[in-house]
C-alpha cells in the first residue's frame, strides 16, 4: 500500500498509529512511504521520526517497508545555485497546444508568441513546474515540401535574423525579420529556452546532494527498497530537457542540429538525432537510478528494491514518455530487481465497449513481460480508480481478477490525501481523487488482496507463458516524435487487446532487451512468431537477428525500411498485412500462437507450475460471463458458467483439477 504522509500523521501520533493498523488490517504485505501533500518533506527532522515509528511497526509485524525517498521530492535542495535545470520550448507555450509552432514569413517578417504556463504536479514538493524566461535557443528558417510535413532545407537564422524579445506577464514574443530565398514555403521556428525546478537527473552536484542526503537517514531507518515515482523530467509535447549533461551525451552519440527534434527531413536526418537525443535523456535518469542503488545499497548492505513504475503517461498511450526519459521501459530493466506498471483510473471499465480495455490490456501485456527479464521475475502494478460511486467495487473486483490471471501484485495506490499540498482533495484539479480509504472501495480491499493471495498460492508466484513476441518500436516511436507516436502507440494498444481476447498469448519487449543474453536458437524455441507494429525504422542488430532466427515475422501498419541510423535496412523479411484482424486471424490459426482454445468472452494464461500446467481465466470485460470448453494439449475441460477467476491444473497425466474463484 501507498501509503502518503500529509501534515496529520506527522504531527498527530495517534492518527499516525491508528492510519498504520487501518492499512495493516487490510491484509497488505507492505508499506510504500511517501511525505506528500505536506509542508514537510522527507528530509525534515519530523517526518524522519514519523518514518522512524512506521519502520519499527513494519519490522515488528512483519511488513515490508519501502520510502519514497525521491530526489525530486526536494530538488530545490539538491541544486546547488546555478543549477536550474533548463529546457527548451517549441510549441506555443511551455504546456503547449501546438507543437512544433510553425510562423508563417509575411514579406519577410515573422512574430512567435510564448506563453509561461506552470504546470501542476503532484511530485514536486513545489507543486508546480515554474519557467522563467532565460533567452531564445534558436530561430530556425525552413522550406516545406508540398505536403508540408517535411523538411527539405532548413537555415539556422539566429543571427542572421533581425530579431527582438518582448516580454510580458505570463508570455515571450519574438518579432524578426529575415528575407527567404524566392520560391518555397518557407516558415520559421522558435527555440526558447526557459529555467525551471526540475531536478536535473544529469547534474552531478545534485547527485552528490542526495547520495549525502540517504547518509543523513537514521541509523534505525533501514528500508527494503528506495522509490522514485514515475522517474524522468516531466517534460512533456513540444518541452525538451536541455542541462549540460544531456546535451553532452547527445554530442557523445553523433549530436546534430535540433531543429530535427521538432521537424522531419525529408533526407531522413531526423532519424539518428533524435535516436540520439531521446537515448541520451533516458541514460541521464537510468545512471541517476544506478547511482541511487549503488547507495542505498552501500548504506543498508543488501539488495534493494529499487525503482516504481516508469509509466509517467505510457499507460495512457502518451507517447511524451520519451521527453520524460523513460519511453523504452526494457532499457530500464538493469537497474531495478522487479517490474512496476501503472495503470490508473479503472472505473473507465464499465462499460464492456471501453477502448480504455486497450489500455488495461497493454499494461498487463507488459507488466508480465517486464517481469520476466528481471531478477525477482516479479511485477507490481500500481492500480487504481477515483470517485466515490459504489458501482466501482465490481470495477476493482473485476481488474483483481486480470491482476491474478496476468501474475501481478498489486501496490495499491494512495492511502491518505493524493493531491498537493495546497490542494490535497483533488488530483491535480481534477473533480475526483484516487485517495483511500476516503474510497467507496477500500473496505473491499481485505476481500480483493485475499482473492489475490490466493492465487498466488496456487501458481506459486509464477509468471505465465507468452509465446507470441510483439516489438515495441521504441527507435520508430523516437522517429515519429511524441505527437505522432502517441496515435501509432493507441494502434499499438487495440493490437494487443485484440490478440488477448483472442487468447494468443503475447510477450511485448522493445528491441533493446534482446541486444545481450539471447541467441538465435534460443529466441526460435521460445517463440511462434514476431509481430512488428508500427516499425518503419528499426536497429539494424535486430532485423539481422530475427532474421537469422527464422522465426515467422509479420509487420502491421508498414513495414520495417530503416534503420536507426536512417539507412536502408539489410533484412527485412517479413509478413505484411493490412490491418489488426488480418493479424489475428493468421495468429489463431497457428496451435503455437495460440495453445489453449478457450470461450468466448473471457482471457487466458497459461503457467508452468510444480504439478502441470495452469490455466488462468478471468472475464474479458466487466460484467461478462463466460462457460464451455477448454482444449489444452490434447485435453478437453469444460467449465460452467461463471463470471469471476477460474483455474484449471492440467497434469502431466492429462487429468484436470478445478479451482474456482472462492468468492463467487
Amino acid at each position: 500500500m501507498i501509503w502518503a504522509l500529509s501534515d496529520r500523521p506527522i504531527e498527530d501520533h495517534a492518527f499516525l498509529r491508528a492510519s498504520y493498523e487501518d492499512i495493516r488490517a487490510q491484509g497488505f504485505e507492505g508499506i510504500e512511504l511517501f511525505v506528500r501533500c505536506s509542508r514537510y518533506t522527507w528530509a525534515d527532522r519530523e517526518a524522519m521520526q514519523t518514518m522512524g515509528n512506521v519502520n519499527a511497526w513494519c519490522r515488528r509485524d512483519g511488513l515490508t517497508l519501502w520510502i519514497g525517498a525521491d530526489p525530486r521530492a526536494v530538488a530545490g535542495r539538491l541544486s546547488s545555485p546555478g543549477h536550474a535545470m533548463p529546457v527548451l520550448v517549441y510549441g506555443d507555450a511551455t504546456v503547449p497546444r501546438k507543437t512544433p509552432n510553425l510562423l508563417p514569413l509575411r514579406n519577410g517578417r515573422f512574430r512567435s508568441v510564448c506563453r509561461i504556463l506552470s504546470r501542476p504536479t503532484h511530485i514536486l514538493h513545489d507543486e508546480t513546474v515554474t519557467y522563467r524566461f532565460d533567452g531564445v535557443e534558436r530561430i530556425y528558417a525552413v522550406r516545406l515540401r508540398r505536403d508540408e510535413s517535411t523538411v527539405s532545407r532548413a537555415v539556422d537564422i539566429t543571427t542572421d535574423a533581425d530579431w527582438r524579445v518582448q516580454s510580458q506577464e505570463e508570455r515571450i514574443a519574438v518579432e524578426g525579420e529575415w528575407r527567404p530565398p524566392a520560391g518555397g514555403d518557407w516558415r520559421c521556428l522558435v527555440f526558447y529556452r526557459f529555467r525551471t525546478n526540475l531536478y536535473d537527473f544529469a547534474d552531478p552536484a545534485a547527485g552528490r546532494a542526495y547520495a549525502a542526503l540517504l547518509r543523513s537517514f537514521p541509523a534505525a531507518l533501514v528500508p527494503d527498497g528506495i522509490l522514485w515515482d514515475e522517474p524522468g523530467y516531466l517534460c512533456q509535447h513540444g518541452v525538451l530537457p536541455w542541462s549540460e549533461g544531456i546535451r553532452r551525451r547527445f554530442r557523445a552519440r553523433g549530436g546534430g542540429p535540433f531543429w530535427l527534434l521538432a521537424l522531419e527531413s525529408a533526407a531522413r536526418d531526423h532519424i539518428p538525432v533524435r535516436v540520439a537525443f531521446y537515448r541520451a535523456v533516458q541514460s541521464t535518469v537510468l545512471s541517476a537510478q544506478a547511482s541511487a542503488r549503488r547507495e542505498a545499497e552501500r548504506l543498508w548492505g543488501r539488495p534493494l528494491v529499487v525503482g516504481m513504475h516508469d509509466t509517467w503517461r505510457w499507460e495512457s498511450a502518451d507517447m511524451s514518455d520519451m521527453n520524460h526519459g523513460s519511453l523504452d521501459l526494457w532499457r530500464a530493466l538493469p537497474v531495478k530487481r522487479n517490474a512496476f506498471v501503472d495503470l490508473g483510473s479503472v472505473h473507465l471499465l464499465r462499460r464492456p465497449s471501453s477502448g480504455f480495455y486497450a489500455n488495461l490490456a497493454m499494461v498487463m501485456t507488459v507488466g508480465s513481460s517486464l517481469a520476466r527479464r528481471t531478477p525477482a521475475r516479479t511485477v507490481y502494478n500500481n492500480l487504481w480508480t477515483a470517485g466515490e460511486d459504489a458501482w466501482q467495487k465490481s470495477i476493482l473486483r473485476h481488474c483483481i481478477r486480470v491482476l491474478a490471471v496476468f501474475g501481478h501484485r498489486w501496490s495499491a495506490h494512495i492511502y491518505g490525501p493524493a493531491g498537493t499540498r495546497s490542494d490535497p482533495s483533488s488530483f491535480l484539479g481534477l473533480p475526483y481523487t484516487p485517495g483511500y480509504p476516503r474510497h467507496s472501495t477500500w473496505k473491499e480491499f481485505p476481500a480483493l488482496l485475499s482473492l489475490l493471495a490466493e492465487h498466488e498460492r496456487l501458481s506459486g508466484g509464477a509468471l505465465p507463458d507468452a509465446s507470441v513476441l510483439l516489438v515495441y518500436p521504441i527507435e520508430a516511436m523516437y522517429a515519429r516524435g511524441p505527437a505522432n507516436a502517441s496515435r501509432a502507440a493507441r494502434d499499438i494498444f487495440r493490437l494487443v487487446l485484440a490478440l488477448t481476447d483472442a487468447h494468443v498469448t503475447v510477450d511485448v519487449a522493445s528491441p533493446s532487451a534482446f541486444e545481450s543474453g539471447v541467441t538465435p536458437e534460443t529466441f526460435a524455441r521460445r517463440y511462434a512468431a514476431v509481430v512488428l507494429p508500427h516499425a518503419s525504422v528499426m536497429p539494424h542488430s535486430f532485423t539481422d537477428f530475427i532474421a537469422s532466427s527464422g522465426v515467422r515475422c509479420i509487420c502491421v501498419f508498414g513495414t520495417p525500411r530503416w534503420g536507426e541510423d536512417g539507412r536502408p535496412l539489410r533484412h527485412c523479411r517479413s509478413e505484411a498485412l493490412p490491418d489488426i484482424r488480418s493479424v489475428v486471424r493468421a495468429l489463431r490459426a497457428d496451435p503455437r500462437s495460440r495453445p489453449v482454445q478457450a470461450p468466448a468472452r473471457c482471457w487466458v494464461t497459461t503457467t508452468r507450475i510444480d504439478g502441470g500446467i495452469l490455466l488462468s481465466l478471468c472475464p474479458a470485460r466487466h460484467g461478462y460471463t463466460y462457460e464451455g470448453c477448454i482444449r489444452f494439449r490434447g485435453v478437453r475441460v469444460l467449465i460452467p458458467a461463471t463470471s469471476g477467476l477460474y483455474r484449471i491444473l492440467i497434469r502431466e497425466d492429462g487429468t484436470a483439477e478445478h479451482f474456482p474463484e472462492r468468492t463467487e
